[in-house]
């Protein structure tokens, strides 16, 4: 667990309350100031109670659609995409208590950086105790506070053999570009290209596919995976089973969710077509059928896939005949 004490030393600037001279102001314009001030903050106040009645309502209504049909009532409904409707649900879900929500005096800004999927517990506990007890909670506070704490978690590391001391976070992004991919001789190349007709195992971590692509073998929900994937144009979900990959929210513009029996090859395509350009990258973090690797690759996007079932990240690289490549984590997850 994180402890929030070196966070709050680092942020004691932003506890700082300002003060306005109203006295600089004459009797009659001071009064209209403080007056609009008042306003403001009551008109700040019901919106930031509209939005945990709305987050409330949404997470409602999903639980009662059929699954993977959420998306497609938000866009018919709102023309919202799914990242706007989570922050909402965010708001709602992480501070349940509406009675105690409702004393907050916090930016509405604020609040969906307190409740996004990435903010620590730690935080959120920081702030609402600092709000309960008083103070004003802005959105660059909260910003503060974060960066601080990333700060923190990241001198608090020291590099490993894995990982070269020159970075703290792994950012596999790094390595789209070919030059940037580690150089190799031609013997341990051939070494750690297992031929695609006779590959029938494959070890958990991280492929290059095709020199354009990211295979994951592992859990898709875990940091290991999510931490190392960039923003994205669209991540499409294909599963029948419960969604647990929030974070995607964050990750990618768009998010689609459907079930297997929903998808085959040109609805694939046109999915992709519709959603992304040539050159960007698409996220699946479900690897059911073969063919988004097919497909992807002769529409030139960037793909980074992923699945828990070793047989089917085999049956993918086998369907696509790309050339594929075990990246060692010290020259690639850096």
């Amino acid at each position: 667990m994180v402890s929030v004490s070196g966070v709050s030393d680092l942020s004691s600037e932003a506890r700082i309350q300002a003060i306005f001279d109203y006295q600089a102001l004459d009797a009659e314009r001071r009064a209209l100031v403080l007056e609009s001030a008042r306003n403001i903050k009551s008109c700040l106040r019901r919106a930031a109670k509209d939005i945990w009645r709305i987050g409330q309502n949404l997470s409602q209504a999903r639980s009662c659609l059929p699954y993977g049909q959420f998306v497609a009532w938000l866009q018919t409904e709102f023309e919202w995409t799914p990242r706007t409707a989570y922050n909402f649900i965010n708001v709602f879900e992480t501070f349940h208590d509406f009675e105690k929500f409702s004393k907050l005096d916090a930016a509405v800004s604020a609040l969906y950086l307190l409740a996004a999927p990435s903010t620590s517990q730690e935080i959120r506990d920081e702030f609402l105790q600092r709000a309960l007890s008083g103070e004003k909670i802005t959105h660059k506070n909260v910003q503060k506070t974060i960066k601080a704490s990333k700060s923190l978690n990241n001198s608090a590391h020291e590099p490993t053999d894995s990982f070269p001391p020159s970075k703290t976070k792994p950012e596999i992004v790094s390595l789209i570009k070919r030059a940037e991919i580690p150089q190799e001789t031609q013997e341990q190349r051939q070494q750690a290209a297992p031929s695609v007709s006779t590959l029938d195992f494959i070890q958990p971590g991280w492929y290059s596919v095709g020199e354009q692509h990211y295979l994951f073998c592992g859990d898709t929900a875990s940091l290991e995976f999510s931490e190392h994937v960039p923003p994205a144009a669209l991540a499409l979900a294909i599963t029948s089973d419960d969604w647990d990959h929030d974070w995607l929210i964050e990750q990618a513009k768009n998010i689609l969710i459907l079930e297997e029996a929903a998808v085959y090859g040109e609805v694939l395509e046109k999915l992709l077509l519709m959603f992304s350009n040539p050159g960007e990258i698409v996220i699946f973090p479900y690897l059911p059928i073969p063919d988004p690797l097919i497909i992807g690759h002769k529409l030139n996007r960037r793909l980074y896939l992923g699945d828990s079932d070793p047989r089917r990240c085999i049956r993918i690289i086998k369907q696509a005949g790309l050339e594929v490549r075990k990246l060692r984590q010290s020259g690639v997850i850096s």
